[in-house]
């Protein structure tokens, strides 16, 4: 048998008891250390959160150098794990954010911009040197009117039209809606084609003195006198009138639309007669081809008959024209005032 020795026994108890001891001790300080942490982290007193490091500031860290070092690593891992996929994981967005904005997938990256930039420039981006734009200098001429070469007047100008007056007039007369009105459409139309024209409305009632209406001739007279005196142009003196015919015997209907007729009175009792009657008969044709059924024809009227003079002794080329009757308006009788303006145009071409 083995015998116990006393004295090492002791000795291993003492080491236990003193390692024993040294945990409690740590233990110790570990409890008082937590309990004074916790301590001065709940004291508000400025001493204690000096301590602690609660009131120094933090320093901003820069976005790009100095992110910590496990989001660093994510980083690193996502963008290894995205490379080359046209989607972005959450994480890499995050970390980008801060150097530059989100873009959505169609936006073309700057390269792509360019490149399309580039393949829209014009050929020239500058235009050719020493190539001024010309200037186009119009000349302009002075308008000029035509010389008159028409006198249209009136002997009876107050020869009215019986759907142009009130409703019941028993006279066909009339100061302001009369042969006027026609002879100023007429006037008008020549005009427009390039035939001067001077157009007369003198109101010979009003006018002459002591008026009386069966020296109507010799007050026109006067008129045609002072214009053949004052613009040697004129060559053609046409005195409207309108006829005392009821409308059937002085409408037409031509392409659905009524005209006034027209009759040509020549006055025998003067020696350009023939000249006269001449020029009518022209007239009469032209008007009739272009208008059928338009003219009446040509009136000679004998040195027994009125007047038969009508101031045509002044001119060749002098002629009354009747225009319609008592009961036209104002619209079929413009409608012939065109017309004969365009048959005056052509006649006049044909002899200039």
């Amino acid at each position: 048998m083995h015998r116990i020795n006393r004295k090492s026994s002791f000795s291993l108890k003492a080491r236990w008891a003193l390692s024993s001891g040294k945990a409690f001790v740590l233990i110790c300080l570990a409890s008082a250390m937590l309990f004074i942490s916790i301590t001065l982290l709940n004291s508000d007193h400025p001493a204690a959160q000096s301590l602690m490091g609660l009131n120094n500031p933090e320093p901003t860290p820069n976005a790009a150098t100095e992110l910590p070092i496990f989001l660093q690593q994510q980083k690193a891992s996502s963008a290894a794990q995205i490379e080359g996929l046209p989607n972005r994981s959450v994480i890499s967005t995050e970390l980008e954010q801060s150097d530059k904005p989100d873009k959505p997938e169609e936006t073309p990256s700057v390269d792509e911009r360019q490149a399309a930039e580039e393949s829209n420039k014009p050929a020239h981006s500058e235009p050719p040197k020493n190539e001024e734009k010309a200037e186009t200098k119009v000349e302009t001429k002075p308008e000029t009117k035509p010389e008159p070469k028409v006198l249209v007047y009136h002997t009876h100008n107050r020869e009215s039209f019986f759907p142009e007056l009130k409703k019941g007039a028993k006279d066909a007369s009339s100061s302001t809606k009369n042969i006027t009105n026609v002879g100023k459409r007429l006037s008008e139309q020549l005009t427009k084609r390039g035939i001067g024209t001077i157009h007369s409305k003198t109101d010979y009632p009003t006018t002459v003195k002591g008026f009386h209406y069966s020296y109507s001739y010799k007050y026109s007279k006067t008129t045609v006198a002072e214009v053949m005196a004052n613009t040697e142009s004129v060559d053609y003196f046409l005195d409207l009138h309108r006829d005392s015919q009821k409308w059937k015997k002085t409408t037409v209907g031509i392409k659905g639309k009524n005209y006034a007729k027209v009759m040509f009175v020549i006055g025998q009792k003067n020696k350009n007669w023939k000249e006269n009657e001449k020029l009518a008969l022209r007239l009469d044709k032209l008007l009739n081809e272009k208008y059928p059924g338009i003219s009446r024809g040509v009136l000679n009227k004998g040195p027994g008959t009125g007047n038969a003079e009508f101031n045509q002794s002044l001119s060749p080329n002098s002629l009354v024209v009747e225009v319609g009757g008592v009961d036209n308006s104002f619209e079929e009788l413009n409608r012939t005032a065109d017309a004969l303006a365009e048959v005056m145009a052509i006649l006049i071409a044909e002899e200039s």
